[in-house]
């Protein structure tokens, strides 16, 4: 795959060119996604050959939180593709932190702080509509929401029983859809054709000896499928207490009728933000300090204007590196 792509520094961002004419006038900015010759394994492993044919680019800008400066806090780097056959998009990302403080391992589900926590925020906008109406809850946007587990010893779904490794180790991951469909009990496992994700995870100082405020780093993976309307799970009647709904990972919200999936096809255009939360100090509530998206705006779900659209562009022989330009 050669993706040819380069990138002109305005004030809010990063404008790519395209293949051909795209009405992107709705968006902050704009990148862009080859097509997969093979899909990843969603493993959290990111030396899958299939990432050798991504291009990456750092992901730096300013969320509701202000942006870590200080290298080693936060630092992202994100790829994204997509594949035709599976109709999804899929994302890596490799996270740097210099202190890992995660006490809200469930996420928005316990209370509202969720947005507090050490968690990814992916919000999506199948339609890339640009209409300040298409805001967190409503249909035309969907913020997927993935919590690694938290730093406290006496966590129901901690790290705590978890060795400390300065190797790369697998860690669940909660997934949620804020707005949409929030898993009342664990596992927080959503069906995996239509959200996929895994997580890995290692300190980098050998001499720590437990996870709780440790420099750390790790991966996110996902496979999303894309909708250009998914409504709240009170709109299908789905029961997300009943059992059998939580073991198909809620696969009678995801097929309902009510929902309307979005066919990939080259050169459409995404709307895509997405939110890295980082909280530095052990409180609870957590207190988040920075939050990083691709964007370089503040409240960015309130409109697909406030997002990036990411372009779709067709499989190619090979990759080039992306640079910022």
């Amino acid at each position: 795959m050669k993706i040819l792509v380069s990138f002109v520094v305005v004030s809010f961002g990063l404008i790519g060119t395209m293949a051909r004419a795209q009405d992107t006038s709705v968006n902050v900015n704009t990148l862009t996604a080859p097509e997969l010759a093979v899909v990843p394994v969603i493993d959290g492993n990111l030396d899958d050959p299939a990432w050798a044919q991504v291009p990456a680019v750092r992901v730096t800008g300013s969320g509701d939180s202000p942006a870590a400066t200080a290298p080693g806090d936060l630092d992202i780097t994100m790829q994204v593709a997509w594949d035709k056959e599976t109709n999804a998009l899929y994302f890596a990302f490799n996270v740097k932190d210099d202190v890992f403080v995660n006490v809200l391992g469930l996420g928005s589900s316990v209370g509202s702080s969720g947005w507090q926590n050490e968690r990814m925020e992916l919000i999506l906008n199948g339609l890339n509509t640009g209409e300040a109406s298409h805001g967190e809850n409503s249909e035309f946007h969907t913020q997927y929401t993935f919590d690694l587990p938290n730093t406290i010893d006496d966590s129901p779904v901690g790290l705590a029983d978890i060795p400390v490794s300065t190797e790369f180790i697998a860690v669940p991951v909660l997934e949620g859809i804020d707005g949409s469909i929030i898993p009342s009990v664990w596992p927080f496992n959503l069906n995996d054709g239509y959200v996929q994700s895994a997580a890995m995870i290692r300190v980098t100082n050998p001499q720590v000896d437990t996870w709780m405020e440790a420099p750390v780093e790790w991966n996110w993976e996902f496979k999303i499928v894309v909708y250009e309307q998914l409504f709240n799970a009170s709109a299908t009647g789905i029961d997300m207490a009943d059992q059998a709904n939580i073991d198909n990972g809620y696969l009678d919200f995801f097929e309902d009728a009510v929902h309307v999936i979005h066919i990939l096809r080259d050169h459409d255009v995404i709307g895509l933000s997405p939110q890295q939360n980082d909280a530095d100090e052990f409180d609870i509530p957590p207190t988040r300090e920075h939050q990083q998206n691709t964007t370089n705006r503040a409240g960015n779900w309130d409109s697909s204007a406030e997002l990036t659209g990411l372009i779709l562009l067709p499989a190619q022989v090979n990759v080039a590196d992306w640079p910022i330009q």
